[in-house]
């Protein structure tokens, strides 16, 4: 992926999560929605990694699920909404 491509994938990760907030999303839930927007050819595991970097960036934190700690769920920070007010993205 280019990096205008990555840029543009990490925006709809944030508005996705932005758009939902104050609720989280299990990752399933964010593939399908990034399949809908057009990133059909990206998987789980790519968007799985874009969810860390955002994490470590402290625009998105990650919790395991209250009933299955093996999913994990993503929900937008502060910084996170910050981020997309700043760019216009909100």
């Amino acid at each position: 992926m280019n990096p205008e491509d990555k840029q543009f994938l990490r925006h709809h990760l944030l508005t996705t999560l932005n758009t939902v907030s104050p609720i989280s999303l299990p990752v399933s839930t964010i593939v399908q929605r990034a399949h809908v927007a057009g990133f059909d050819h990206i998987g789980k595991t790519e968007i799985e990694r874009e969810l860390a970097y955002l994490a470590g960036k402290d625009f998105v934190s990650q919790s395991p699920a209250e009933l299955s700690r093996g999913i994990n769920r993503y929900q937008i920070t502060a910084q996170g909404i910050d981020y997309l007010e700043a760019n216009g993205l909100a």
